[in-house]
C-alpha cells in the first residue's frame, strides 16, 4: 500500500479503512505500507500492519528512477520499497489527491513513477478511491495520458475527477465513496476520557478542523476562521474545540493555524484546542461528542458526516464540494477563495438552529453510502481474479487411489473423476488425449470407455494434437461424454459444437490450466541429448513421477528395455525456444470456459510433495456438484483454498526475470543449433 503515512490522520484514516475492508473480503491479506517516513514504525500500534520506511520516497523524485535501474536487469537496488514491489500481488494507492495542476509537478512524477514501476515488477497497480484532476497543463494531459492507462484498476471519488479523466482519454474509471466512511471511531469512553484530559468543557460545542494547506494558499483564511469563531462565541454562545488533523516532526502543521486563530478570539475561555497527536479512530470518537463540526480538511468531514455530525466544509478543491453534494448538504460546502464571512456565519446559524434535522436526513443515507463504499474490494476482488475467470469455488486436492494418483500428472484428480463418472454412468466416455499406438512420439486424441483406457491417457502431452478426426466421430455418436483439454481446445470445441450438433452430446468440460506449449522439435532435442533416434523410442513422457516424484522429469523408455530421466530443469530451461508462437499470445492459463480446471499445485506448501497436489477452479453448477459427489463418495481429497492463493501461484515474472529468461532463449538457441548441425 503506498500514497500514504500516519502524519496526515487523514491519510492514517485511508490505511486503517483499508485495511480493515481487505481483511473483510480477502482470507488473511498480508498488507504492507510503504510510508514517507524516514523509519520503520512499530507494529505494535497498529496491528496487522507491516509498516516499512522509505527515506527516500520522500524529497526529489529524480531519486524515484533509481528503481529503473532492473530495466537492464541488474539488481543494484536494494531498498525495501524496490523489494516489496518485487514481492507483492498488488500495489494499492491511496493517496488521496493524487495527480492534478492543483498538486505539485514533482507529487505527480512520482505518481507516475509508482505505476510504472508496477509495470516493470507486472504487479497490477490499484488506484483506490481518491480524486484527480483538472489537467490544463501540457505536462500533466502528457503524464497522465501516458501513465494512467497503465493502471489496473482506478476508482475515483467524484464525478468531477471522472469527468477530467474521460475528457483526457481515460476511460474505465470507477466512481465511489471513500472508503474511511466506514472507519471505526473509537469507544465513546476513550473519546470522554480525551476530552477530561484536555479539560475541555461539557457539550454543547462546535468542532473546527482547519488545514494549513489553505492557510498556505490564502494568509485571510486564518482572519475567516477567526470571525467565524468569534461569532460562535458571542453570538451563539457555544464552545470551540479545535482538532489537529496533521501531526508533522518539522515546520507547520494545522496546529500553527489553531494558535493563529485562537490568538485572534476575544473571548477565549470558550475555546479548546487539542493538538497532542492522537489516530484517526479517536479524532473521529471526539468528533462525535460535537453539535456541529466546521472542516477544511477532507477526511475530518468524513469523519463527522459519516456518523451523522452535521457539517460546514471550507475548501479548497472540488473534492469537497463533491462530498457535500453526495450527503445532499451542498448549501453547506464554502469554497476558501469565494468566501463571504456574513454568508458563511449565516450558514454557520442555519447549521445550528436546524442540527436536529440535518442530522436525520444524514442518517437516512448514510448506511447506503458506507455501504457503497465497501465497493472497491469487490472491484479489487474481480480485478485479481480476472487471471482465473468466473468461478464456485477454488480447492487443492488429490486421488484417494494412490496408483491413479501415482498416474496422473499432479494430484490424479482428472483422471479420478473420470473414471467417477463413468463409473457412475454420468458419462458413456471421455474424451481424451493419448499416444498413438503407431507412434509412441504422436500424440492422439481419442474416446476412452474403461479405467484402464482412460488411465493410458493420464500426463501431460507438451505438444500439439489433432482434434478434427475425434469431432468427426462425436457427431455420428450417441450417449454423454466428457471433454479433456487445454484451453485453445476447448476454445476450438465451443466453436465446433454448435456447427457439428455435438453440444449436447459434452456432458463435463474439463480444462486444463496450461502455460505454452511446445513444438515437436523439443523431442529432437531431448533425443539428442541422450543422443538416441526416434526410432528406438517406446515411451516418451514429459514428466514422469518415477525418478524424483512430483513435478516430475522427463522420460524416455527405450525398446531395449533402457530409461533415460532428463532432469526438469532442461524443459524449463529450453521452454522459451520451443513455445509454439501462437502461445505466446495467449492469456487464459486457467482454462476459462471449463466446468472445472486443474493445474498443478506450485503454491510454497505443496513444494515438497513428491506424489502430487491439484489446485482445483469449479466454474459451474455442474462442475462443483461433481467435485462434491467424488468427495461425499471418499473418491478424491478436497479442501477449500483461498482463490488469490490461485492467483498468486499464477503472477507473471518480473521484468528483470523476463530478461534473464530472453539472454537464456539465446543461450539455448545457440546450443541447439550446434547440435543439429
Amino acid at each position: 500500500m503506498i500514497g500514504g503515512d500516519f502524519v496526515n490522520k487523514g491519510a492514517e484514516a485511508m490505511i486503517l479503512s483499508t485495511q480493515a475492508i481487505l481483511n473483510k473480503y480477502f482470507v488473511n491479506p498480508e498488507i504492507i505500507v510503504a510510508t514517507y517516513e524516514k523509519k520503520n514504525i512499530g507494529s505494535k500500534k497498529y496491528p496487522g500492519l507491516k509498516i516499512i520506511g522509505n527515506k527516500w520516497l520522500k524529497g526529489k523524485a529524480i531519486l524515484y528512477a533509481k528503481a529503473v535501474i532492473p530495466v537492464i536487469g541488474t539488481k543494484l537496488i536494494k531498498g525495501n520499497l524496490i523489494k516489496r514491489y518485487e514481492q507483492a500481488d498488488v500495489i494499492i494507492n491511496i493517496g488521496g489527491f493524487s495527480i492534478s495542476d492543483k498538486q505539485s509537478l514533482q507529487g505527480n512524477i512520482v505518481y507516475c513513477i509508482e505505476i510504472m514501476l508496477s509495470k516493470l515488477f507486472n504487479k497490477p497497480f490499484i488506484a483506490f478511491p481518491q480524486d484527480m484532476g483538472p489537467f490544463k497543463t501540457i505536462i500533466r494531459r502528457f503524464l497522465i495520458k501516458r501513465y494512467l492507462p497503465n493502471a489496473k484498476l482506478t476508482v475515483v471519488r467524484s464525478k468531477e475527477s471522472k469527468k477530467y479523466l474521460e475528457e483526457i482519454g481515460i476511460k474505465n474509471v470507477h466512481i465511489t465513496p471513500d472508503l474511511a466512511f466506514n472507519l471505526k471511531p473509537s469507544s465513546k469512553k476513550r473519546a470522554e476520557e480525551i476530552l477530561a484530559k484536555h479539560k475541555v468543557a461539557e457539550c454543547p460545542f462546535v468542532c473546527i478542523i482547519p488545514n494549513m494547506r489553505v492557510y498556505e494558499r490564502d494568509k485571510k483564511y486564518v482572519d475567516t476562521l477567526s470571525s467565524i469563531v468569534n461569532f460562535i462565541v458571542d453570538k451563539l454562545e457555544i464552545n470551540v474545540l479545535f482538532l489537529s488533523h496533521e501531526f508533522k516532526k518539522s515546520g507547520n502543521d494545522d496546529r500553527f493555524v489553531i494558535n493563529k486563530v485562537i490568538d485572534n478570539i476575544k473571548n477565549k475561555n470558550k475555546v479548546f484546542k487539542i493538538t497532542e497527536e492522537y489516530s484517526a479512530p479517536d479524532l473521529k470518537a471526539i468528533i462525535s461528542k460535537a453539535d456541529i463540526l466546521i472542516s477544511s480538511r477532507f477526511h475530518g468531514a468524513i469523519a463527522g458526516l459519516s456518523i451523522c455530525v452535521p457539517t460546514i466544509v471550507i475548501g479548497w478543491a472540488h473534492k469537497y464540494k463533491e462530498l457535500m453534494a453526495l450527503v445532499k448538504q451542498e448549501k453547506f460546502a464554502v469554497d476558501y477563495q469565494d468566501v463571504d464571512i456574513e454568508k458563511t456565519m449565516d450558514k454557520v446559524n442555519d447549521l445550528w438552529k436546524n442540527k436536529t434535522n440535518i442530522k436525520k436526513d444524514l442518517e437516512s443515507i448514510i448506511l447506503k453510502i458506507k455501504k457503497d463504499a465497501e465497493q472497491p474490494a469487490l472491484l479489487l476482488k474481480e480485478t485479481l481474479s480476472e487471471g482465473i475467470g468466473k468461478f464456485k469455488d477454488t480447492y487443492v486436492g488429490y486421488s484417494k487411489d494412490k496408483n491413479i494418483r501415482a498416474a496422473g500428472q499432479s494430484g490424479g484428480l482428472v483422471s479420478a473423476l473420470l473414471i467417477y463418472a463413468l463409473e457412475k454412468k454420468m458419462i458413456d466416455g471421455a474424451i481424451v488425449t493419448g499416444w498413438s499406438k503407431k507412434d509412441p512420439l504422436l500424440p492422439e486424441m481419442f474416446i476412452a470407455r474403461s479405467k484402464e483406457e482412460i488411465l493410458q491417457a493420464a500426463k501431460s502431452k507438451y505438444c500439439p494434437v489433432k482434434m478434427s478426426e475425434i469431432f468427426r466421430k462425436l457427431e455420428h455418436m450417441k450417449g454423454n461424454f466428457a471433454f479433456v483439454g487445454v484451453p485453445c481446445q476447448l476454445k476450438a470445441l465451443k466453436t465446433l459444437e454448435k456447427k457439428r450438433r455435438i453440444q449436447a452430446k459434452i456432458r463435463f468440460y474439463f480444462g486444463l490450466f496450461c502455460d505454452r506449449t511446445l513444438t515437436f522439435k523439443f523431442q529432437d532435442y531431448i533425443l539428442s541429448v541422450i543422443h538416441m533416434d526416434k526410432k528406438d523410442v517406446k515411451e516418451f513422457t514429459y514428466r514422469s513421477k518415477e525418478w524424483r516424484g512430483w513435478p516430475g522429469d522427463v522420460q524416455v523408455k527405450l525398446k531395449d528395455g533402457t530409461v533415460k530421466n532428463i532432469p526438469k530443469e532442461y524443459r524449463m530451461k529450453v521452454k522459451p525456444l520451443f513455445t509454439l508462437k501462437r502461445c505466446w499470445n495467449c492469456s487464459d492459463k486457467t482454462n476459462k470456459l471449463s466446468d472445472i480446471s486443474f493445474g498443478d499445485a506450485w503454491l510454497p506448501e505443496f513444494r515438497g510433495d513428491k506424489l502430487g497436489t491439484s489446485l482445483i477452479v469449479s466454474r459451474t453448477k455442474s462442475g462443483e456438484t461433481l467435485l462434491k459427489k467424488a468427495k461425499s463418495d471418499g473418491v478424491i481429497e478436497l479442501d477449500k483454498i483461498d482463490s488469490n492463493k490461485i492467483k498468486q501461484e499464477l503472477k507473471q515474472k518480473s521484468f528483470v526475470k523476463y530478461v534473464v529468461a530472453k539472454i537464456r532463449y539465446i543461450y539455448y538457441k545457440m546450443e541447439y543449433k550446434k547440435r543439429i548441425e
